[in-house]
């Protein structure tokens, strides 16, 4: 490009604008609207309430309450989290957390190896993931304290923008979340008679009580006390065969399909008795349910004897399915 030709001449007055001027930004971020004058990043932005500087990226808010209030509207959410603490009043009461437990784990065996091989029950639990769970619905004193007291410095920053296609569901908004609770929170060894059996049976019923065997928080040792939740869990040892595996724990198995045929027909002789309208075992039977079991009793009872006269007539049993005794 040769000096003095017009385009050189242009783009140097450019840079010389750029370079001495104030007002050039690029980008407003927390501002609704630039000047008249924009043109190429020039142009003054004109800053949302508490916002400053030729670029909006200066935030005067100090008060904590005022802080989350905005990030749940979805305001002030630009130029964070670099702003969220330089000006902090009103800081937030540290949580109080506990952890509790139903039995306690035995923490002198800190590997899977170490617990199976001394008899014992080993559970692994799954964080699962904080950030997704982040919601505009927190309050200030749950919003995890990012700018003062033991979680100073150590929260994670969420922002959520919904898409051009989301028409429903939460809308902008952002904040400060606790960190996942660390996985090895979630590793622990059950050596108690009480609590294996317990374990056991639990993992045998579907994997329920899961929250009886994956800490509700973790004390990180410095004060800071954080709740805990996780997706999923685990025991150990298994073999692959999970009837195997809970007949030599001890545990009946939820699933099995003997027992499900002894609570269906227990379920529906308890339904037969009931009248219509009445809850039984947990269930609500209506009127119209309870014709419907009606008319299938007697459909079926008809079949059954169908059956039985066409074994008669060829002079043979019938053999009911599932039992070893013939009609």
């Amino acid at each position: 490009m040769m000096r003095g030709s017009p385009v050189y001449i242009a783009l140097t007055v450019v840079l010389i604008a750029v370079n001495g001027a104030d007002a050039w930004c690029g980008s407003c971020d927390n501002a609704p609207s630039r000047s008249w004058s924009w043109w190429f990043g020039f142009g003054k932005c004109n800053c949302e309430g508490g916002w400053s500087g030729s670029c909006c990226n200066s935030w005067t808010v100090s008060d904590w309450d005022q802080k989350v209030d905005d990030w749940k509207k979805g305001l002030s959410c630009e130029a964070q989290p670099e702003n969220a603490c330089k000006k902090n009043s009103n800081p937030p009461a540290t949580p109080s957390v506990e952890v509790s437990w139903l039995y306690e784990p035995d923490n002198s065996k800190s590997t899977e190896r170490q617990c199976t091989d001394a008899g014992c029950l080993w559970t692994e639990c799954f964080p699962s993931n904080n950030a997704a769970s982040f919601t505009d619905s927190v309050s200030a004193d749950e919003m995890c304290s990012h700018c003062s007291g033991p979680w100073a410095g150590k929260c994670d920053w969420h922002s959520y923008s919904p898409g051009f296609l989301a028409f429903a569901g939460p809308g902008k908004h952002c904040g400060f979340n606790y960190p996942d609770c660390p996985a090895s929170a979630g590793k622990n060894c059950w050596c108690e008679d009480a609590a294996k059996q317990d374990l056991a049976d639990s993992w045998c019923n579907n994997g329920s009580n899961q929250d009886r065997f994956c800490p509700n928080a973790f004390d990180h040792g410095d004060g800071g006390v954080q709740s805990c939740s996780w997706s999923g869990w685990t025991i150990a040892p298994q073999t692959g065969n999970i009837d195997n595996d809970c007949a030599s724990w001890g545990a009946a198995k939820s699933g099995d399909p003997q027992s499900k045929a002894v609570m269906a027909d227990q379920t529906i002789k308890e339904f037969k008795k009931a009248e219509p309208g009445v809850a039984v075992e947990g269930a609500t039977i209506s009127g119209a349910a309870a014709v419907f079991l009606s008319m299938g009793a007697i459909f079926g009872r008809r079949r059954l004897k169908k059956r039985k006269s066409q074994g008669a007539e060829g002079g043979e049993g019938v053999q009911l399915k599932g039992t070893n005794n013939a009609v």
